[in-house]
């Protein structure tokens, strides 16, 4: 799929308008277990992990958890940290590495009602996972795991943390708002086509 396409497509996207869209990632293994110390067998060597996400637009980060903050009485202001990436696009989904040509999206999944997600893994071999296998999997094997949620509620200084989640464009394999759409590769669409209608 070509990156300059889905790049046109979210810029098109509206503020407050339901997009959905397929991300495909690889997620390697360390080279170690956490657990044992053991060296990851092949068999473990990595994950696919794949999401089909609908959501509704994040917007200003530093924002969004002030106004939380604010409803839950917290003081003083919260100043976000600075981060690797920019928004690019009027409508704040479409970021922009700082220091190359690396393209994401972000959004903020528990920001609405309205955002849905299934996700499915597939190990080295090609076999379907359940989710807690793939937990099971991230804790002892999975490069960059970490229990984010905890740490970012306290960051924020809030109850419950507001989720930020970035995508890189090009893992992004299938999207649609409104009228338009992308679909992705046969291949993909007819695995997906067995648990969801795309």
């Amino acid at each position: 799929m070509e990156m300059a396409k889905v790049l046109a497509q979210l810029k098109k996207v509206e503020p407050n308008e339901l997009f959905t869209f397929i991300g495909v990632t690889q997620i390697e293994s360390t080279k170690k277990s956490r657990i044992t110390n053991d060296p990851t067998p092949s068999s473990k060597g990595y994950i696919k992990k794949v999401v089909v996400m609908s959501a509704i637009l994040g917007g200003d980060y530093e924002k969004l958890v002030n106004n939380l903050r604010e409803k839950e009485g917290s003081l003083p202001m919260f100043k976000a940290n600075e981060s690797y990436s920019f928004p690019i696009s009027e409508n704040g989904l479409l970021h922009k590495h700082k220091d190359k040509e690396q393209f994401y999206i972000q959004i903020y999944p528990n920001k609405c009602k309205a955002t849905k997600c299934i996700e499915f893994y597939y190990d080295t071999n090609g076999n379907e996972l359940t989710c807690e296998e793939f937990k099971a999997w991230m804790r002892e094997y999975g490069v960059g795991y970490s229990n984010g949620n905890e740490k970012q509620a306290a960051h924020q200084g809030l109850q419950e943390a507001l989720e930020v989640r970035r995508y890189k464009v090009e893992n992004i394999k299938g999207l649609k708002h409104g009228n338009e759409k992308i679909d992705p590769d046969p291949e993909l669409l007819a695995t997906l086509n067995k648990f969801i209608k795309w």
